[in-house]
């Protein structure tokens, strides 16, 4: 069986050539002698095994996440006990203290009475009891002092040692927190950053997915693409298209030679997009690009318009912005914000036929599959 290099290279990174290749095989074992040579089971075995690795994808997410939030509460605990531990700590240094005070109490009653002994010595050796007396008395606060110092020591012991064990405990909770999370995570997290495929796959596909079947789940309201030309962006566009089965429209800003021409022209794009979510469930993509010519003078009148619009598009329009621009720090940051534009990709020249980008693959790919997406003109 001829394997599908392009989708092979897709799922290299996470499951390997010889994964993807055994399960398409396992798929095509239940079908027929026709189509598993000549029929149409092979892309559905093919799509099923895909859908599959991204299922597995979805489930080491999640277990990402809740291996954060245990993370959260043990801080919280640690907090917690850390508080409890200083209260101890302040309540034993306010016991030092106040046996520090008592044993210059006394040790300054010890010196007068030795005055006392020194002045009067010659009466007191007339009269032996006066003397015992004295003498008991010395003794007994000398043993007040003897038993104050060991217990100040036995404080300072407990002090350190509770210092110890909570400083060893809580070295020790860390670090095995950070091994779970960097050796279970590390590698699968890198790939979602570094590979534009996978990057999508996670964060714009099975959304746009899930959203077909499940409305209220939130698609992203934009993808900002840094890129030295259109070509990045139309790839990309052209791949998610063909991914998700949605419909696309392209706004260029240079054919517009007003703000409120470039506007309309993109609120009317959304209006389209809204009323083709209710007739045929399709999710809008829409690709701007040259915005600068709008947004770079200071006294520009659209940028307000922009990010109340970006707020929302896409739960009030069913539109996502792919904003495509040469420089994103030519673009006003709180207008490319999180929340307006939560995914950000940006390319060089050199990704285009890279391997670590995988540009060239994604070019191949959008060539091959099928959408029944329209694209539509503002």
């Amino acid at each position: 069986m001829k394997v599908n290099t392009t989708k092979l290279s897709f799922y290299r990174v996470n499951f390997g050539a010889k994964t993807y290749s055994q399960r398409v095989q396992e798929k095509l074992a239940h079908s027929g002698w026709w189509d598993r040579n000549f029929g149409g089971d092979r892309d559905a075995a093919r799509n099923s095994a895909e859908n599959e690795m991204l299922n597995e994808i979805d489930s080491n997410w999640r277990r990402k996440n809740k291996a954060e939030h245990d993370y959260e509460r043990y801080v919280s605990h640690y907090n917690y006990q850390s508080s409890k531990n200083s209260e101890r700590l302040n309540e034993l240094d306010s016991e030092i203290q106040n046996e520090q005070n008592l044993y210059t109490s006394q040790q300054t009653q010890i010196d007068t009475l030795e005055k006392r002994i020194s002045s009067q010595y010659d009466n007191v050796a007339k009269s032996g009891k006066a003397l015992d007396s004295i003498e008991n008395k010395t003794n007994a606060i000398r043993e007040k002092i003897s038993n104050f110092e060991e217990k100040t020591s036995q404080l300072k012991t407990e002090l350190g040692s509770i210092r110890t064990q909570t400083e060893a405990a809580i070295q020790e909770q860390t670090n095995k927190i950070k091994q779970k999370t960097n050796e279970e995570y590390s590698q699968q997290l890198s790939s979602l950053i570094n590979k534009p495929m996978l990057y999508l796959n996670q964060n714009l596909v099975m959304p746009l997915r899930i959203n077909q079947t499940n409305k209220d789940y939130t698609v992203p309201n934009g993808l900002l693409i840094e890129a030295p030309n259109r070509l990045y962006p139309e790839i990309i566009l052209a791949w998610l298209v063909g991914k998700t089965n949605s419909n696309y429209a392209k706004l260029n800003a240079n054919r517009y030679k007003t703000e409120g021409e470039f506007f309309d022209a993109l609120c009317n794009i959304s209006e389209q997009a809204k009323k083709n979510k209710q007739e045929s469930n399709r999710h809008t993509l829409t690709l701007v690009t040259n915005i600068e010519k709008f947004t770079k003078d200071e006294d520009t009148q659209i940028i307000p318009f922009l990010k109340s619009f970006m707020d929302t598009t896409s739960k009030d329009y069913n539109n996502t912005i792919v904003l495509c621009t040469k420089d994103t720090t030519k673009l006003d940051s709180i207008l490319t914000a999180k929340h307006r534009f939560p995914l950000k990709m940006s390319f060089a020249w050199k990704h285009l036929f890279t391997k670590k980008y995988s540009l060239s693959s994604m070019l191949l790919e959008s060539f091959k599959l099928k959408t029944h997406g329209i694209k539509f003109k503002p």
